[in-house]
């Protein structure tokens, strides 16, 4: 019988007990190098993959022509952009406030939807108040940015931007940013000549901006980040500059260029 230094015969049952507690500690040990190595891939993804679902919000659609944009889809009304933000997008409206949630400008599954106008107000933007929905995703896309103008310093620095229709430019002047819960109806109506009252007395922030005749009342909505009923509100005096001639001068490419999540190999 082969025996150790120490006396302990091989076979003895504590050598057996020792040599099954080594194998149960290698099996362990590999499972949790496993486990490691299974976690950082995972974490390595999700990383990859929200780079790639925020790039896919803000990398749009670059502005071109309206025909070419309502000729990929006919639902688009407009385009929207704030100055010295990533907010600069095609705004559509669809048969309701749910179509464009999960949809991209494509049509194609995306959850971050599209910028979209309110389903109750006209599609040629004849209201005095227009509702213009988007999500509120990480990284400023999509409406993203909004919640920046909690900041006193962020909305200062922000004051204007535009909309543009086939027809027509309107010059976007932030009046304030204020947050509202999701089914306050004095902010969530809209009717042909219904413009709500007070809605800047509600403001965090506040420019003292006056309304002419023809001005509109834009309000700019998002979620607030959080999960529940709460959303964030930038209202803008929207005031027509003028004809839009086709010829705005956008991201200078000759093509529209549009990055989903699916392309993003999300």
């Amino acid at each position: 019988m082969k025996m150790k230094k120490n006396n302990i015969p091989e076979s003895s049952p504590w050598r057996r007990g020792l040599r099954c507690v080594r194998r149960i500690d290698s099996i362990f040990r590999k499972i949790a190098a496993l486990i490691l190595l299974t976690a950082a891939a995972f974490t390595c993804f999700a990383a990859y993959d929200t780079y790639s679902f925020t790039k896919a919000g803000i990398n749009t659609v670059d502005y071109h022509s309206f025909d070419e944009l309502c000729g990929i889809n006919p639902d688009t009304i407009a385009w929207i952009r704030i100055n010295g933000t990533n907010i600069d997008h095609p705004v559509v409206q669809g048969k309701d406030n749910s179509e464009y949630l999960d949809k991209d400008f494509y049509g194609r599954d995306y959850a971050g939807g599209a910028v979209f106008l309110d389903e109750k107000n006209s599609k040629d933007l004849s209201d005095e108040y227009l509702i213009i929905h988007g999500h509120h995703m990480a990284g400023g896309a999509m409406f993203g940015d909004l919640g920046k103008f909690m900041n006193k310093t962020f909305f200062e620095e922000h004051p204007d931007g535009e909309l543009l229709t086939r027809d027509a430019v309107y010059e976007l002047e932030i009046e304030g940013v204020f947050e509202a819960d999701a089914y306050d109806s004095s902010v969530y109506f809209t009717e042909p000549e219904y413009r709500p009252v007070g809605l800047a007395d509600r403001c965090i922030y506040r420019r003292c901006i006056d309304f002419g005749e023809n001005d509109k009342l834009v309000a700019l909505s998002t979620c607030s980040g959080e999960m529940n009923n709460k959303r964030t509100l930038v209202l803008a005096r929207a005031r027509f500059t003028g004809e839009n001639n086709e010829q705005h001068e956008g991201s200078g490419k000759q093509e529209i260029i549009y990055h989903s999540a699916q392309e993003s190999d999300r």
